[in-house]
Formats: structure tokens, sequence, C-alpha cells
């Protein structure tokens, strides 16, 4: 069962530039160091909180650096790869961390966003990523397999 809490973001506008469709999707607000939000195609948000998730984010964060071979650098890496690490978002989608948005109605990429004038700031019950998966891979071996191919998948796109 997903964990939910309530989560000050801002306000996105959303226009699709393939269909005309209009949405609304969200960012988070505040200090939010540490925190990144993942989205899939079909707007589906959820919160990777480091700090509530020490004890994971340090450990992909030495699989990283190992199989790239450098300590620095490495943070693009890391959110590319998240959504392998996480389970998937309810739709059975990975999600992305790396700030991307698409169409919350279609899921075209090919959108315009951004925040009202001024920002409007709203609270909204954010789901907190789970790490099951991940914490089901019982040694190094397999979790270092598991980083290495998201990794592998990266590079290819």
């Amino acid at each position: 069962m997903m964990s939910v809490k309530p989560t000050k973001v801002i306000r996105w506008n959303v226009r699709c530039t393939d269909n005309g469709h209009n949405a609304v999707t969200y960012v988070l607000a505040g200090d939010s160091y540490g925190r990144l939000l993942g989205r899939t195609a079909k707007n589906e948000l959820a919160e990777f909180n480091s700090w509530e998730a020490s004890d994971v984010y340090e450990e992909i964060e030495e699989f990283v650096q190992h199989l790239l071979g450098r300590d620095h650098g490495t943070s693009d890496c890391f959110r590319r790869i998240l959504g392998a690490v996480c389970d998937p978002a309810p739709s059975g989608e990975l999600y992305d961390f790396t700030g991307k948005v698409w169409c919350p109605i279609c899921g075209s990429p090919n959108v315009e966003y951004g925040p009202d004038e001024p920002p409007v700031f709203e609270t909204i019950a954010l789901t907190q990523v789970e790490l099951s998966k991940w914490g089901q891979l019982t040694s190094k071996s397999l979790k270092r397999g598991m980083i290495k191919e998201a990794l592998s998948r990266v590079r290819k796109a």
C-alpha cells in the first residue's frame, strides 16, 4: 500500500502543442533539497525523499559512482535511474525523476508549461515512492545488476 502525505506544491499549467489540450500538473514548493518529484506520462506523481530514505539513497549513489567510475557529476544520472529502482506507479509505468513533463491528457511530450503569475500554491496528497522491489534484492550483486541495467538503458536513450 502506497504512503501518501500532504505536500505543498506549485500548480503548473500544461498546454499540449500537439493536440491543444490544457491541463494542470505540479512541482514541489518550498525547500525541496533532497526531495525529487517523479511523474509518469499519465501525470501520476510521487515523491522520493532522500532524507527519509537516506540508506537507500546512499546505497544507490555508491553503486552509480562505482559503475560510472567517478565521485562527482552523478546527480543527473541518479535522477535518470531512480525510476527503475522505485516501485512502478499504479499504471505500471516507471516514474521519471528528470523533471520531464508530458501532456496529462494524451501523454504527448510536446508541451509548454509553467506556473501562473503569481504562482498558485496548493497542498495535495502526494504519494511517497515505494522501494519494495529494491528491498527484496538480497545481495549487493543483485542491486548492482539492477543499477547497471538501468544505466545501460539511460545510455541508449
